[in-house]
């Protein structure tokens, strides 16, 4: 044993050890506690989804296998139209929903489709068609689980107005609490399509807080800005929404080039969401 751990002992085992002044007037604080929702528990798996182009998806997790019959406005079922508008997904007391539909009351033929929230594990950076809707653009994602949102409030309102509540990318918390940050990614889809069509494109999305049914503050988070992309998982402060029970994404037009259009001129509405944190009380 060296003489400094001879004399440590010995200080010690007297107990005559002291703190120092800084150590009595500075202690530590624990960070306030907070859970991390990232999606590890989602079961993922393959869904072939019908209609103009149709394609097998997987790795994924979406509303089709819980679908069930369409109902009018006077709860009557509309024979060949399926639909799921629902939570899909409840992690850590934070539910994420999900809406599917195979719009074939609407426009007479099977159209498959997922608004809303998809959960995914796919990480091809490669292919920039919508076959790969459900990939994140990201070098470190490796085999992680995310979420990927579509803003589908762009369609038919009578539609949207009988069916659609979770056509809206939206988590609700089960208790009111601050949402301190999540991370941001585009899809592949939406990365390559910006670059093959106009890399200096102004594209971002809006977060809004809501508390017992009322708007508690809005958030604008650029994922493509002056030219710049972001070409990997960004982290955001998400803390200004305030104490929040609902959280809902949209386009946000305000920071979003005029070039782009509603309904979808030639930009994919598509994200990625994951490690959202949530700080408990």
């Amino acid at each position: 044993m060296n003489k400094f751990r001879l004399l440590a002992f010995v200080l010690l085992a007297s107990g005559v050890v002291a703190c120092s002044k800084e150590e009595n007037t500075n202690p530590t604080v624990d960070p306030e506690p907070a859970t991390v929702v990232d999606f590890e528990e989602a079961e993922l798996g393959d869904i072939t989804m019908d209609g103009y182009n149709p394609t097998t998806y997987h790795n994924v997790l979406t509303g089709k296998p819980q679908a069930g019959l369409c109902v009018d406005e006077d709860n009557a079922y509309l024979v060949d139209c399926m639909v799921y508008d629902g939570l899909l997904y409840t992690e850590n007391g934070v539910s994420f929903g999900s809406f599917y539909s195979d719009f074939k009351e609407l426009w007479g033929g099977i159209y498959d489709t997922c608004y809303g929230f998809v959960f995914s594990s796919n990480h091809d950076v490669e292919d920039g068609t919508v076959a790969n809707q459900y990939s994140v653009y990201s070098a470190t994602n490796g085999d992680n689980k995310f979420a990927v949102a579509y803003d589908g409030s762009w369609w038919s309102p009578t539609y949207q107005q009988l069916y659609g509540t979770y056509d809206l990318s939206t988590f609700v918390l089960e208790k009111s609490a601050t949402v301190r940050s999540a991370r941001f990614a585009l899809t592949t889809y939406t990365y390559k399509t910006i670059m093959a069509t106009d890399p200096n494109v102004n594209y971002a999305i809006k977060a809004t807080g809501y508390l017992n049914g009322s708007e508690t503050a809005t958030l604008s988070i650029a994922l493509a800005k002056n030219g710049t992309v972001i070409t990997d998982w960004t982290e955001v402060d998400m803390s200004g929404l305030g104490v929040v029970d609902k959280v809902t994404f949209t386009v946000d037009w305000s920071n979003t080039s005029s070039a782009v259009n509603s309904p979808e001129k030639w930009l994919p509405f598509y994200w990625c969401i994951d490690d959202v944190e949530i700080e408990l009380e």
